[in-house]
């Protein structure tokens, strides 16, 4: 996947973040990210339902990522990890929305999700199933390493999985 990365396919979209309503520093933060083949239209029914609801209507504002699927899982992992991140620094310190935010993600929206709040470095156990040339392109091309660094978004105090495939299909 890091390959055809590399070699800049131009199917390829980054992550984008969609807010479905100007920002609201006195509303608490909610992220879906949808799944495999999918896109936000997937959280339709559920956005409605929090719209429509007066208490959380108040209270929760609803963040959707929309990434491309076809791009590996840890690319897709890193580039919304910072987009997040830089979207939750332009929130307003010590405002309830700068904390306790909730993710929710479907199948790979899920894996994804777990991977956005879990710490780990992989990089030990990828780094050796690469070929020599990969190898070579990792030492021209540093940044890829931090693709095998997880450090979890501090804002998310709580994570939703819908049907995803923590430990495979």
């Amino acid at each position: 996947g890091y390959w055809s990365l590399l070699n800049r396919e131009k199917r390829l979209v980054m992550p984008h973040l969609f807010m479905l309503e100007p920002y609201q520093p006195n509303k608490k933060i909610i992220v879906m990210i949808h799944g495999l083949g999918s896109s936000p239209e997937a959280w339709v029914l559920l956005t409605n339902n929090i719209m429509g609801d007066r208490v959380l209507r108040d209270n929760y504002q609803v963040w959707q990522i929309f990434y491309s699927t076809n791009m590996p899982i840890l690319e897709s992992r890193f580039q919304i990890y910072e987009l997040l991140k830089q979207a939750f620094s332009q929130t307003q310190p010590n405002s309830i929305s700068a904390n306790d935010a909730v993710v929710i993600g479907h199948s790979m929206g899920g894996v994804i999700s777990r991977l956005l709040v879990s710490q780990a470095d992989v990089s030990e156990k990828a780094i050796p199933l690469m070929s020599e040339q990969q190898k070579k392109q990792l030492d021209h091309f540093p940044i890829i390493r931090q693709r095998f660094i997880f450090k979890p978004i501090p804002q998310f105090t709580r994570a939703i999985f819908i049907a995803s495939p923590q430990k495979g299909t």
